[in-house]
């Protein structure tokens, strides 16, 4: 039998409050081969760009337009990157179980085996959706969730959830970000 390769799948959301009308889950997909190589050119921009190790809300704005600009330029996470836009009111968990499934489908070979990390779920929600990716024929682990901002793809999660939201409330820096790296190839839109 071949052996299962790694697929690692990094999850984040933005739009649980009241402002947004819309809810966007984003998930970062990468082979094990391939982690952390993408995980050293993500610190090297943030490190660039003088990001630190902060998610999208903790940024300066500027900080935020000149990481994405060098992502996308470069091509960083180029293929990896997948997101679904729900309108309001949604459960967050079912765009979340989604938007994983989509993303494995979608990158996953016949032997894979899904690793995924999803920001902010407990025991109980990691387990549930752990199941329901199951049910739906998704060779998995356990998904783990927690928030920890030392994650590098689950932080650079949280930057284009934070990007495509803003891209969606109106905001021209985020908009022309988000329309650059969708013409590039570099978004994938899988949920709706």
């Amino acid at each position: 039998m071949a052996k299962r390769k790694k697929l690692y799948v990094y999850v984040d959301e933005s739009g649980q409050d009241d402002v947004s009308e819309v809810f966007i889950a984003v998930a970062i997909g990468v082979f094990g081969n391939e982690r952390d190589e993408l995980e050293k050119l993500v610190i090297d921009l943030e490190d660039e760009a003088r990001t630190g190790r902060r998610k999208w809300n903790n940024m300066r704005h500027a900080r935020r337009v000149e990481f994405f600009a060098k992502v996308i330029d470069r091509g960083v996470g180029k293929n990896n990157v997948f997101f679904g836009v729900y309108q309001k009111p949604i459960h967050y968990f079912f765009p979340v179980v989604e938007i994983i499934e989509k993303t494995i489908k979608r990158m996953a070979e016949k032997f894979y085996i899904a690793h995924v990390y999803v920001d902010g779920a407990n025991k109980t929600v990691a387990q549930s959706l752990t199941n329901a990716l199951r049910s739906r024929g998704i060779a998995t682990r356990l998904a783990r969730g927690k928030r920890d901002e030392s994650e590098v793809l689950r932080r650079l999660a949280d930057m284009w959830a934070g990007c495509v939201r803003n891209a969606y409330l109106g905001k021209n820096d985020a908009k022309e970000l988000f329309e650059r790296a969708k013409s590039r190839n570099y978004l994938f839109e899988v949920g709706t």
